[in-house]
This record gives structure tokens, C-alpha cells and sequence, in this order.
């Protein structure tokens, strides 16, 4: 059996849930790990963008001197900035399905 997109999964599931509860009885192991998948990664965005970022950004404003803690709050304000101000629809694409959507861009131009 074929494992179907994660983002495809939830949005043919969640409709289907809205208009019909019961219908969650139907649902097969991959829909079932897909959506776990889909919740494990939007909670751990919203604890990245609601709790992490502003404890780093704060300890990066108060001890100029560490590298580390700098290039950490720099790190996951970029993050969130990548999440957040798509200015292109494919932006979001290339973000959600490549590692790097600078490389695809890069390739795109050669």
C-alpha cells in the first residue's frame, strides 16, 4: 500500500471529520500516522515560535559576548521568519518539501 502526502492526508481527513465524526472508524494506519505526524510537527512549530524564540531572543539581547546563543536566536528567528512571510506560493512549497529552498532556487537559475 501506498503512503499518501502527509499535508494531502490531512486535508482530505479533517473535512471528511467535520462533516462526519464517525467516519474517523474508517481511517487506515497511514492516515492514522499521518495525522499523528501533521500534529507532532505543528506543535513543535508553535513551541519553537511561542515559547523558544522569545527566551532565546531575550538571552541574546542581555549577553552580547556568546556566539552561541547569538546564532541560536538568529537561527530560529530566520525559522520563524521562513514559516510565517511566504511572498510566493511556491516559497512555501519549496520550504515544506526540500531542505534547502535556496538550493532549488540556485538550480533553477543555472
Amino acid at each position: 500500500m501506498k503512503r499518501e502526502a502527509l499535508y494531502r492526508t490531512v486535508g482530505r481527513v479533517i473535512p471528511m471529520l467535520i462533516r462526519d465524526w464517525n467516519s474517523r472508524k474508517s481511517l487506515d494506519s497511514s492516515d492514522i500516522g499521518n495525522l499523528k505526524q501533521f500534529g507532532f510537527e505543528m506543535s513543535t512549530i508553535m513551541l519553537l515560535s511561542i515559547v523558544i524564540k522569545p527566551l532565546l531572543i531575550q538571552a541574546a539581547d542581555d549577553d552580547k559576548d556568546s556566539w552561541i546563543i547569538n546564532f541560536l536566536a538568529l537561527l530560529v528567528t530566520r525559522t520563524g521568519f521562513e514559516y510565517s512571510n511566504q511572498y510566493n506560493p511556491l516559497d512555501l512549497l519549496n520550504t515544506l518539501t526540500s531542505v534547502s529552498p535556496i538550493k532549488i532556487k540556485a538550480t533553477l537559475f543555472r
